[in-house]
């Protein structure tokens, strides 16, 4: 199996799959290999990205779903419970006053002011249909957690420090972390589909440039940063791959075919 993180990994500086990239899946597919995307987007931004690729399943939003491209389906989430998403709500905004909030679900996306002020950019803003608050029983795909004036590491930081026991939190380089169950992220979703399949940790090639690549570098057998990598994610990696502005996922699946 090849597992690929999307922004800063397969996709280009426009945010799309060059034409070499889109070649070297396709070769991979082709050779036997299950190619599957792994990203901190969810199905609604991710899903439109692969347009033209053989890709056909994507772990989405850190692990706490998965997509089937071919049928457009969410076909398992490992989602948070709506209490603990209350929690870390409570939790976060006891720790600073500067915090903003979002939730997902498979049905759609809900964002505070707060958030959609030092967010205004996401991308699922006012996507799919408003979940409403949060409710004890809700299954909460992802959440999305800000706070004014820290971004990535510092800012994963700050909101793991205040994180009730139910949750983790990762960063991607965005102006935000993404919050997930304790025991979910790439990694582990991805161990699942590899259980489905027989397909062994030691048989997985992973590539990755940031922060919520970590676990999914570690447990992969191979681990590939991409050169414009986090030093922090670099440090994990077997290998140091070219950056995606020069076709660094395709040139190790290139010389891997060979």
């Amino acid at each position: 199996m090849i597992a690929t993180d999307l922004d800063g990994t397969l996709l280009d500086g426009s945010s799309t799959i060059n034409d070499r990239t889109l070649a070297a899946v396709q070769q991979a597919v082709d050779a036997g290999i299950d190619v599957v995307a792994a990203t901190g987007r969810s199905f609604r931004t991710a899903h439109p990205k692969l347009a033209d690729s053989a890709i056909t399943q994507i772990v989405c939003s850190n692990g706490g779903a998965v997509f089937d491209r071919p049928t457009e389906c969410v076909v398992s989430t490992h989602p948070m419970a709506g209490a603990v998403a209350a929690q870390v709500i409570k939790q976060v905004s006891a720790a600073t006053r500067d915090a903003g909030f979002g939730w997902e679900t498979v049905g759609g996306f809900r964002f505070d002011a707060v958030f959609e002020e030092v967010c205004p950019h996401v991308d699922e803003i006012r996507l799919g249909e408003d979940p409403g608050p949060i409710t004890p029983d809700m299954e909460v795909v992802k959440m999305f957690v800000c706070i004014r004036g820290l971004r990535r590491l510092d800012l994963q930081k700050a909101v793991l420090a205040s994180l009730p026991a139910g949750a983790t939190a990762s960063a991607s380089g965005a102006d935000f972390v993404e919050t997930t169950a304790a025991d979910v992220n790439k990694a582990t979703t991805l161990q699942t589909l590899c259980d489905e399949r027989g397909i062994l940790p030691a048989q997985v090639m992973a590539f990755g440039d940031n922060l919520n690549d970590v676990a999914m570098l570690q447990w992969a057998g191979w681990s590939v940063a991409m050169g414009n990598a986090h030093n922090v994610v670099a440090d994990q990696a077997d290998e140091i791959a070219m950056s995606n502005m020069d076709d660094g996922v395709a040139v190790v699946i290139e010389q891997w075919l060979q």
